[in-house]
């Protein structure tokens, strides 16, 4: 047991390095892991086209080309709403908690007066001072949430980099999987076929 100490400990400091290089890239690597997932997935759809005769160049960008068709078209159909409900959420939000506040303010609390022993002014108020502040908390989010560029610039980013990256996977697919299949393991072959499409 002794002499495979210096080997385990090895391999635990390189696993733990690996971990902490994945995670200080994170945001680099995003764009290519959802490329890679997003060419498995349209994979089978250009082998069909390819099966069928059409140039596997013209049968990849069809299918990104309908991607991306199909992820604007539902972009434009859902973001601007989305955009004005969030900027009409923001403007409303003040006039609610008034309404909250007042609503607070004003109900008959004879039921919870009894039962707190004429205590309920102070209850009222406690109500009153919670809206308030959590109102000023969402409002304070919300304004930090759209005031935050560097989340959307970076989804963009994201957005704009996996086709490009799903492009260039799925037009040299085959070679990538012949070169993967070489560092399976022959009894795996079977099952990497099935997955590998």
């Amino acid at each position: 047991m002794q002499k495979n100490t210096p080997f385990i400990l090895f391999i635990s400091v390189m696993f733990a390095m690996c971990i902490y290089v994945l995670w200080a890239v994170q945001s680099v690597l995003a764009p290519f892991v959802a490329g890679l997932i997003l060419a498995y997935v349209c994979a089978p759809i250009v082998g069909f086209l390819v099966h069928k005769k059409v140039p596997r160049g013209l049968a990849v960008s069809s299918v990104m080309l309908g991607i991306i068709s199909c992820i604007t078209l539902i972009g434009l159909l859902i973001f601007p709403r989305l955009i004005s409900e969030l900027g009409q959420l923001i403007t409303d939000l003040p006039q609610y908690a008034k309404t909250l506040k007042t609503r607070a303010e004003t109900s008959q609390l004879s039921w919870l007066n009894s039962l707190l022993e004429g205590r309920a002014a102070e209850v009222q108020s406690a109500i009153s001072t919670g809206i308030e502040r959590l109102t000023q908390s969402i409002s304070t989010i919300f304004m930090l949430l759209w005031t935050r560029g560097q989340s959307v610039l970076s989804g963009l980013m994201v957005f704009i980099l996996t086709p490009i990256i799903a492009f260039y996977l799925l037009l040299d697919w085959p070679k990538l999987v012949v070169h993967l299949e070489q560092l399976i393991p022959r009894r795996w072959l079977p099952t990497w076929d099935k997955l590998s499409g």
